[in-house]
């Protein structure tokens, strides 16, 4: 069940509760070291998140990002490698990832953010290890000078010319 709720910096989210451990206290998208909901292809984002302990104990975490296309169509999925840590109940812990370059191209993109409880393995039973989700609650435009008619994602490669 979702339910609407406002974390402690202001913003309003979709909360998708989950097992009793953690929750989202505080996410902010940063350029330049500074709060946005917009960027451009090919910029450097950070995003900030902090996870309240709802419980004193060790905490093994993965955490998800995903992006959604405004007519609501996964364009990307980030997964983080695990997260170790001890927290005191109502502590906080500090996570810190950096989306660069940023390869979404132009368009408005909404994000979910979700915690998950690795301990015993992966996250790969979602309903059983998550947290929290944070559902489609941080809007993000991005904005290419590349082309006014970009793709959706511009892929890394690498070019090899012989003669």
């Amino acid at each position: 069940m979702s339910v609407s709720k406002t974390l402690r910096d202001g913003n309003r989210v979709y909360r998708v509760a989950g097992i009793h451990g953690l929750i989202f206290d505080h996410v902010t998208l940063k350029k330049n070291g500074k709060p946005v909901n917009s960027a451009c292809t090919g910029d450097q984002l950070i995003i900030e998140m902090e996870v309240k302990a709802e419980r004193s104990g060790q905490f093994v975490c993965a955490y998800w990002i995903h992006f959604f296309s405004t007519d609501g169509k996964r364009v990307a999925r980030i997964e983080s490698p695990p997260d170790t840590f001890n927290l005191k109940e109502g502590e906080n812990h500090f996570v810190r990832i950096d989306v660069s370059p940023l390869l979404l191209a132009s368009g408005e993109y909404l994000i979910s953010f979700s915690a998950f409880d690795i301990s015993s393995g992966s996250a790969a039973d979602t309903l059983n290890t998550r947290y929290e989700m944070l559902s489609r609650s941080y809007h993000l435009v991005v904005n290419s000078g590349y082309d006014s008619d970009g793709p959706i994602f511009y892929h890394p490669s690498e070019w090899v010319f012989e003669n």
